[in-house]
C-alpha cells in the first residue's frame, strides 16, 4: 500500500491490509501524520518491541539528537494509533446506532403495498384474556387546559395467549401503546394484513385509526397504554 493511500476510502472505512512487512507499514503511518511521503529520513528503530516504545519516553534531557528524532517520531505513531482507535470506535457505535434507528423505523407498521384505506371495518367485539389495571390518571378538567371530561391516564394490559381486546376507534381517543413484553398482531382499518408488535416498540393512535388486537403467540403481551380517555356513558374505558 503507498503512503498517499493510508486514510481513503471514507471516514468509516478501514484500508485492506496488504502483505507487506511491519517496518513500511510504521513508516508509512508516521509519515502520514506529518503530511509527507515515508522516505529512509526516518532514522527510527523500527524493531522496538512495545516495552521498548513505552521506555523510550524516558528520555534523558541528554539524550543525542537521534534518540529525540526516535522519541517524536514514536510518540506521532502512538497519537495516531489512538485517534485510528478513537475513529473505529465512534464509526461503530455510529453504524450500531443507525442500525437501531432503522429498525425502530421499519417496525410495527404496515408494509406499503398493504395500506388500503378501508381495509376493515368490522373486526372481534368481544373481549377476551385481558386483565386492565390503571396506574395512574389526571383530571384534565382541573389542568391549565381545561379539558372538559378527559383524564390522561397510564395503564397496564396484560393480553393472554388468544387474547382480543376487540373493534374500536380513536377518533376522540389518542392514545400511545407500548409494548414491554411479548408481541401482539393489531388488525387495522387501514391495513390489509396484520402488522405484528414486539416488545420495545411504541404504536401510535390517533385521529382515523380504528383496529382491534390479539396475542397470537405463546406468552402474554404486556403493554403500557397512556390516552386521553373522554369519560362519558358510551365510552368504554377498557379499550386500548
Amino acid at each position: 500500500m503507498r503512503p498517499d493511500h493510508i486514510g481513503r476510502g471514507g471516514p468509516c472505512t478501514r484500508p485492506q491490509p496488504e502483505p507487506q512487512s511491519t517496518p513500511i507499514r510504521s513508516a508509512a503511518v508516521i509519515a502520514f501524520g506529518y503530511g509527507i511521503q515515508a522516505h529512509s529520513a526516518f532514522l527510527i528503530d523500527l524493531r522496538l518491541l512495545d516495552h521498548q516504545v513505552t521506555a523510550s519516553r524516558r528520555l534523558h534531557l541528554d539524550a543525542s539528537p537521534s534518540a529525540r528524532r526516535n522519541r517524536g517520531d514514536i510518540d506521532m505513531l502512538n497519537r495516531l494509533q489512538g485517534s485510528l482507535m478513537i475513529r473505529n470506535g465512534l464509526c461503530a457505535t455510529a453504524l450500531m446506532m443507525g442500525a437501531v434507528v432503522s429498525g425502530s423505523a421499519s417496525a410495527g407498521e404496515c408494509p406499503a403495498d398493504k395500506i388500503k384505506p378501508g381495509a376493515r371495518t368490522q373486526g372481534e367485539t368481544q373481549l377476551k384474556g385481558v386483565t386492565d389495571t390503571v396506574l395512574a390518571s389526571i383530571d384534565l378538567s382541573k389542568e391549565k387546559v381545561n379539558l372538559q371530561d378527559r383524564q390522561l391516564r397510564t395503564r397496564r394490559l396484560v393480553v393472554q395467549p388468544g387474547g382480543v381486546v376487540p373493534w374500536h376507534s380513536h377518533e376522540d381517543r389518542p392514545a400511545l401503546i407500548y409494548i414491554v413484553s411479548g408481541s401482539i398482531h393489531e388488525y387495522a382499518s387501514n391495513c390489509s394484513v396484520p402488522i405484528l408488535h414486539k416488545a420495545g416498540e411504541v404504536s401510535v393512535e390517533k385521529l382515523g385509526v380504528q383496529h382491534w388486537w390479539k396475542n397470537t403467540g405463546k406468552t402474554p403481551a404486556v403493554l403500557l397504554s397512556s390516552d386521553v380517555f373522554h369519560d362519558e356513558p358510551k365510552a368504554d374505558a377498557r379499550m386500548m
